[in-house]
């Protein structure tokens, strides 16, 4: 059963019982910050509790590769590699678009088979937090990607029945939507994906569809004709530089980026490393 004790106190003064950072997220293009917002340890407790209730509740769809266990990223860019086009479409700001609306509108979908012992409503703002004028699903909480994925179960199904009709082949990563066919018509396609996303309240983010002869890349992998992983960036590498790992580690990751990048890369990197070690030295 669900503490409801420590769910009133939390709902007092939510805001004493998590804290907020910025954490660095590796992009096809750079880097991304996003705010997690984590809960303090009688709080992510309480939300393991709830998560193992509602784990067998919500339904989550076919396509769904992202946050289930035993799954990973390759699995769900593998039904993909023997298609001429691939393209991905993400939603804009995933998890701050759930908002306590339709988090809440998931609970009561389900109403006759949750029993945590305390009203649909008050769960539903234990798993939210203030975001602007209203509240919304945080990324960072133990419940944020079951509730994710099952809030996406209808919008993943109508997106099924798209592709099966234009015999598309679709899967999805959380917030990214991968799509992949021997033709991909890139305006119908975008606007049919922005629509279904409007429907149910998500608005469409990065869009693109590349030939087999382009850099095909999505979820921090190149998906031509295999899967593979991207070499180290120029911010990995300085990380390794000023972490002092082994010199000649370090070296042959600079030489990597001096054959496949411009060479200001390559010398600022060289200058950088002969800096920090001969310091440490």
């Amino acid at each position: 059963m669900i503490n409801t004790k420590l769910c009133n106190q939390i709902l007092e003064n939510q805001d004493l019982y998590y804290r907020t950072y910025k954490k660095r997220v590796k992009k096809k293009n750079g880097y991304k910050i996003r705010e997690i917002i984590a809960p303090l340890n009688s709080y992510k407790r309480l939300q393991k509790a709830i998560n193992n209730e509602l784990k067998d509740i919500f339904l989550i769809s076919q396509i769904s590769y992202a946050w289930r266990e035993g799954i990973n990223r390759k699995e769900c860019l593998t039904p993909h590699l023997g298609n001429k086009y691939k393209g991905e479409a993400d939603i804009k700001s995933f998890f701050p678009s759930i908002s306590f609306d339709m988090v809440l509108d998931l609970f009561n979908q389900y109403f006759n088979k949750i029993d945590l012992g305390i009203p649909i409503e008050k769960i539903a703002r234990l798993l939210t937090v203030p975001c602007g004028a209203g509240r919304s699903l945080p990324q960072g909480f133990v419940t944020s990607p079951l509730i994710a994925n099952a809030i996406r179960f209808n919008m993943d199904n109508m997106i099924i029945d798209f592709c099966l009709k234009y015999n598309i082949t679709v899967t999805n990563y959380g917030d990214n939507y991968l799509l992949s066919g021997s033709s991909l018509p890139y305006n119908f396609i975008k606007e049919n994906i922005e629509r279904i996303f409007g429907l149910y309240g998500f608005t469409l983010g990065k869009f693109w569809i590349a030939p087999i002869h382009k850099r095909q890349f999505a979820l921090g992998l190149t998906f031509n004709k295999k899967i593979t992983k991207d070499k180290d960036s120029v911010y990995d590498v300085i990380g390794l530089i000023k972490r002092g790992e082994d010199k000649r580690k370090v070296l042959g990751k600079i030489n990597e980026i001096g054959n496949s990048e411009n060479k200001k890369n390559y010398n600022y990197l060289i200058k950088l490393m002969k800096k920090v070690y001969e310091e440490n030295s």
